[in-house]
Order: C-alpha cells, then sequence, then structure tokens
C-alpha cells in the first residue's frame, strides 16, 4: 500500500505488483492499479472475472508475463480491461501480456486490451492449432485496439476466434514460423497490415479484412517467405490498400506458396492480388482460384491482379474458376492461364479467354485446331 498524501492515510489495497505466489483470483467488477511487471509463475493459476480492469502503470516495459496459466473470464456485456494508466493513454504506454514457452495454459475470452506495445504475444510452444476449442491457447470475442500489434506470435500456434483487431500501428496480426487458426475475426483500421506472415502457414477463414494500410506495400494480408498459408472458406478482403501483397523478400528467402481460395477480394485501393518478386518467376504459378473479385468480366478481373502479365519478376497468379458473387457460383468459361502441365488440344470452333501469361514448356505440346479464337 502507498499513501494519499504525508502524513496520510494508505490508499485501498488493490494493487498490483511482482509475481503471484499462489493460485489467484482478481474479482469482479474491481479495478487494479499495476505498480510494475506481474508475473504468473509456472504452476501457478491467475483468474480474471468479468469486469475486473487492470490499469499499467509502470511504463513502457510494464508487462504481464505468464510462465503458468491464465485464464481471463469476462462476458459480453462485462469485458475484462487491460489498459493504461496513463491521464492521456497512447499506444506502448506499457508492453502487453506475454505468454511464455513454458506456460501451460492462456485463455483469454471477452477481453479489450488497449495501449500496448503488443497486447497478446505468444512465445514458441504455446499450441492449441487444430484443437477446435477455446481450453488452451485461445484468444476469443475480444477487442484488441490502439496499440502497435494486436496479436505477435513467434513459432505458436493459438487460436484466434471472433476476435475484433483493429487501429493498431502498424499491425493487427503479426506471425513469424507460427501456425495459427484464424477464424470469423474483424481486423480493420490497421495502419500497415491486417495480417503479416512471414514464414508463416496459419488457417485463415471467415474473417472480415477490411480498411488496412494506406501506402507503399501495405496490405490486407501481406504474406512472404515461405509462407504457406490456407486462406480459404469465405474471407471478406476488401478495402486494403492491396488486398493481399505476397512476395519473396530478400534473394535468399525461399518463395511463399498460400492457397486463395474461395473468398472475396475486391474494391481494395491498388490492386487485389499483387504478387511481387519471387525466384524462377516463369515456373511459378499462385493459386488464387475461386475467388468473387467484384466482376465476372476476366479483363476486369486482370485489371486488379499484379503478377507475370506486368511484370517478369512476378509470378503466374491463376484466378481460373472466379465465381458470381460472394460465395456464389463458379462462372464457367474456356481459359487459360500459366504454364501448361500436359500436352493440350485447343478444340476447333472454341473460344478461349487467355487470363494471363501462357507457357507452353519444353516436352510440353500445344495444338491448336481450326477456328479457335483466343483472346488475351
Amino acid at each position: 500500500d502507498y499513501l494519499d498524501g504525508f502524513p496520510g492515510n494508505p490508499v485501498g489495497d488493490n494493487t498490483l505488483l511482482g509475481p503471484f505466489a499462489t493460485n489467484t483470483t482478481l474479482t469482479a467488477g474491481t479495478t487494479y492499479e499495476v505498480l510494475g511487471d506481474l508475473a504468473v509463475p509456472a504452476g501457478v493459476t491467475l483468474t480474471i472475472e468479468a469486469g475486473a480492469v487492470l490499469r499499467f502503470n509502470g511504463g513502457a516495459n510494464n508487462v504481464l508475463t505468464v510462465d503458468g496459466e491464465l485464464v481471463v473470464q469476462g462476458t459480453a456485456g462485462n469485458p475484462v480491461v487491460f489498459t493504461s494508466g496513463q491521464a492521456a493513454p497512447a499506444a506502448d504506454d506499457w508492453q502487453g501480456i506475454y505468454v511464455s514457452s513454458t506456460a501451460t495454459r492462456f485463455v483469454l475470452e471477452y477481453a479489450e486490451i488497449r495501449y500496448a506495445d503488443r497486447a497478446v504475444e505468444f512465445a514458441a510452444n504455446t499450441t492449441a492449432y487444430n484443437s477446435g476449442a477455446c481450453d488452451s491457447f485461445c484468444v476469443r470475442n475480444s477487442t484488441l485496439e490502439i496499440n502497435r500489434y494486436g496479436l505477435y506470435l513467434t513459432g505458436a500456434s493459438p487460436w484466434l476466434e471472433a476476435n475484433t483487431i483493429q487501429a493498431n500501428n502498424p499491425t493487427g496480426v503479426y506471425l513469424d514460423d507460427a501456425q495459427a487458426w484464424i477464424e470469423a475475426n474483424l481486423i480493420q483500421g490497421n495502419t500497415d497490415y491486417g495480417i503479416y506472415m512471414r514464414s508463416a502457414s496459419p488457417d485463415v477463414l471467415a474473417n472480415t479484412i477490411q480498411n488496412n494500410g494506406a501506402n507503399s506495400v501495405d496490405a490486407g494480408i501481406l504474406i512472404e517467405r515461405d509462407s504457406n498459408p490456407q486462406i480459404t472458406s469465405g474471407n471478406l478482403i476488401t478495402g486494403n490498400w492491396y488486398g493481399i501483397h505476397a512476395r519473396r523478400g530478400a534473394s535468399s528467402y525461399p518463395n511463399p506458396a498460400p492457397v486463395v481460395n474461395g473468398n472475396g477480394i475486391y474494391d481494395n485501393t491498388q490492386y487485389n492480388f499483387y504478387a511481387g518478386t519471387f525466384t524462377d518467376p516463369a515456373i511459378t504459378t499462385l493459386d488464387a482460384t475461386g475467388n468473387w473479385w467484384g466482376s465476372t468480366d476476366p479483363a476486369v478481373i486482370a485489371a486488379t491482379i499484379r503478377d507475370q502479365s506486368d511484370s517478369t519478376n512476378a509470378p503466374v497468379v491463376d484466378y481460373q474458376g472466379f465465381l458470381d458473387a460472394m460465395n456464389g457460383n463458379p462462372v464457367v468459361l474456356n481459359t487459360l492461364l500459366g504454364t501448361l502441365g500436359a500436352d493440350t488440344t485447343l478444340l476447333s470452333g472454341q473460344t478461349y479467354s487467355v487470363q494471363g501469361s501462357l507457357l507452353v514448356p519444353a516436352g510440353v505440346t500445344l495444338t491448336i485446331e481450326p477456328g479457335v479464337t483466343l483472346r488475351f
């Protein structure tokens, strides 16, 4: 306890500092002033009930470290709040929640985290990937806003579902060598990137990723190095600078290989899909089939995709089988794109839409019968 003056009286006992020595519950509806670093040691469980508020006053390095278990039990109408204790709060006022590689459980439900450097950072070995439940390492139904990073994952695979991740500067979700499950989140208004993947292979499905990035390489989703994400099942990617930006990165890095199927990717400011520099671009094709691009006109769609048709350093982006609406049906066309994988015959009297660069590689024969029309 500290005093309210000199001489004075003790200020109430709702202050927190240092490691928790035993299992502890922070009670519903109580505001706690955090005076410095907090730690949940191995073997200890910290439970935080609905409506509790933690105000961090220890400065930019003020961190809550979880080596044991942290269970946050907010509700829709009464979330748990983690925030700055500063009079004029701003991002990076405190460090955030750090879930270490020795942590045994981290469940954050119906929480709000603001003004941190990294609202929640997961270290390696914090894995709930494909568990199907929010029971081990999970962030669900929470709001992460006005931080530097909403979620920061290094070698981690948590479950991230139904969160609002917004107004972070620079990035909403950062993944480095991570395999998270990212489902049904609203990821919007982050300064540079909604999701940044570096050597990461998450499952990304049914999210709304909108209005992220303002210039340069900014994107709803940035994919680089040997990332192999599955971006499927009804993501809405709209209003970003680039919708999706895939690139190798430095020349020593391997190419990413995203699979992008079944989404709505349209009305992004510069390109809906931007393919940057790749190694061996002439023999590289990215799978972006079966998406809704805001149009059923192949020429209109092609103009919103930057690939080998625009730069020889870029791979082909295969957007065949595009849909007629969000969650719609494939538009049936005779389409050609990319490298022919086998001997092919274009049939007499047919019209084919060539949707980008077309390559007949060594050892493959393309036969074109009389009356064929190819529209480039």
